[in-house]
């Protein structure tokens, strides 16, 4: 299985079906014949397949399609955060060995600067730019033959980075098969013809699994960039089937209109979210303002989507098992999750251990870095860096990062429980818990909080509230109030600057 198959798969059977929606949008058939053009013409600059394309996209639909057109040359795609400066674009061009760039008008500025000596041919996605071609002249169908490849690999992407340089991850193109059948499987699927509404950025990880899960049904995409207003629109137009955001999304939809029902005509089934888990007050929200049941997953680059939470367990969830939506969900189809020490040997029911995946979804390795691949792939198994626990029934719940945890007095203290506890005290719109220096403890828990626009957070009560329900040496013992988390470009805080902040003590909290 290619990338580029599900496309050629409905375009042979149902070639009128939509790719994308909206004037710009084209049929299956078109973008069969579009892609085999500029697969060709990707070889005419040189390009042979195992090289790399460089991609630095907003979502637009040619950065779809030109990524289906990599697929079909054989090359390695390269997807870049649109968010990232010109420094990081040059580091990973070299250390890629990128072979052309492809960029967004929005990018080209950044891409410019980061290619210069590099000696690239450099393409433009949308408009006109002196020293670029633009994907909008070049031929739209083509009877020349596609080159032959036969390389496995269909993307190199560059970890998030929030402890260490980036990581470049090599994915499979059989590595997508799995997702999409999982997501099928558990109901989170398309009829053909039906439309998925992704405001997600497609060059990270988890947009372009959404764009081929799209594809694989024989539905049409409706690329976005972000925004409340035209989320909440987009949800109430008929014709709309699925979406995907992440929980900050969704708590700025509902801020955006708080009185919101579904509207009458309303096609849509479901909604993924991912990245943090919910509250039982954000999915009765959610599912009041939308009508729609509610998909979890969690997964990450070099393993993709590796649970499930399902609809049914969001219903159980609001009807009294309220821990389950701290949890991530159960492990998906054909995919084996197990928690292992440090010595590698399973941890019992409840235990905190490193989360394991084994499965036809795992990369296969870090390009040119085999000191950091034999470290990560061991017998089987991907070490995910990311701590966990299961339940009886086998639900996941994380725990945070490996080098997040803490050690205060001796005990190793999870953040992840502890946010999950905080996140959930009214007014609060973010929270980051670190460890930082004490002379006593060895480690000091701290909680940065950061209020919600307007909103005034006692700091006694996020104690209170953790008092409640975590042990006592799980109690932050200072609560410090800051204007933002940082944050690197894919949205993750950086946990590490925030220790560097909190090195002196703020709004200190009497020990538990």
């Amino acid at each position: 299985m290619r990338l580029h198959d599900p496309l050629e798969y409905w375009a042979r059977r149902r070639p009128e079906l939509r790719v994308a929606t909206g004037p710009d949008g084209v049929s299956y058939g078109e973008a069969a014949a579009v892609t085999s053009a500029w697969a060709v013409r990707l070889g005419e600059l040189g390009l042979r397949p195992g090289d790399r394309l460089a991609l630095a996209s907003g979502n637009h639909l040619d950065a779809v399609l030109i990524l289906l057109a990599a697929s079909k040359a054989g090359l390695v795609t390269v997807p870049l955060n649109p968010r990232l400066r010109a420094e990081d674009y040059a580091g990973f061009l070299r250390d890629s060995s990128a072979r052309v760039v492809v960029g967004s008008a929005s990018r080209a500025e950044a891409l410019e600067t980061a290619a210069a000596g590099l000696d690239l041919p450099q393409i433009l996605i949308d408009g006109d730019r002196p020293g670029w071609q633009s994907l909008r002249d070049w031929p739209r169908s083509t009877d020349a033959p596609l080159p032959r490849a036969d390389d496995p690999i269909a993307l190199q992407c560059y970890t998030s980075g929030t402890t260490g340089r980036p990581k470049a991850a090599l994915i499979t193109h059989d590595g997508f098969v799995p997702v999409s059948a999982r997501w099928s499987q558990a109901g989170m699927r398309f009829e053909p013809g039906e439309v998925f509404y992704l405001p997600m950025p497609i060059m990270l990880m988890a947009g372009i699994m959404m764009v081929q899960h799209a594809l694989w049904c024989g539905a049409a995409v409706e690329l976005d960039e972000f925004s409340p207003e035209r989320a909440n629109a987009a949800l109430r137009t008929p014709g709309i089937t699925g979406a995907t955001f992440v929980p900050t999304m969704i708590h700025m939809m509902l801020d955006a209109a708080p009185t919101a029902t579904p509207a009458a005509d309303s096609t849509l089934r479901w909604i993924l979210y991912g990245g943090t888990p919910v509250t039982p007050d954000l999915v009765r929200r959610t599912r009041d303002a939308f009508g729609a049941k509610l998909f979890q997953s969690y997964g990450c680059t070099e393993s993709s989507a590796m649970t499930l939470l399902t609809p049914e367990d969001h219903d159980r969830a609001l009807g009294g098992s309220e821990h389950l939506l701290r949890s991530v969900g159960r492990s998906a189809l054909d995919c084996t999750i197990e928690l292992l020490d440090a010595e590698d040997r399973p941890v019992a029911v409840g235990e905190v251990g490193e989360i394991c995946s084994r499965g036809p979804h795992v990369f296969s390795g870090y390009a040119a870095d085999p000191e950091r691949t034999a470290a990560a792939l061991r017998d089987g198994w991907y070490r995910t860096g990311d701590l966990g626990a299961l339940d009886a029934d086998g639900f996941l719940y994380l725990r945070g990062r490996k080098d997040h945890m803490i050690k205060s007095g001796g005990i190793n203290v999870y953040p992840e429980e502890i946010e999950q506890v905080i996140a959930a005290v009214p007014g609060v719109a973010q929270v980051a818990v670190v460890g930082v220096p004490d002379e006593r403890w060895g480690r000091r828990i701290v909680a940065a909080v950061v209020a919600a626009p307007g909103a005034a957070v006692d700091p006694q009560l996020v104690v209170d509230r953790c008092r409640a329900v975590l042990a006592a040496y799980k109690v932050p013992r200072e609560v410090v109030f800051l204007d933002a988390l940082p944050l690197n470009a894919t949205g993750k805080v950086l946990k590490h600057v925030v220790r560097d902040q909190l090195s002196a003590p703020s709004t200190p909290i009497p020990a538990p």
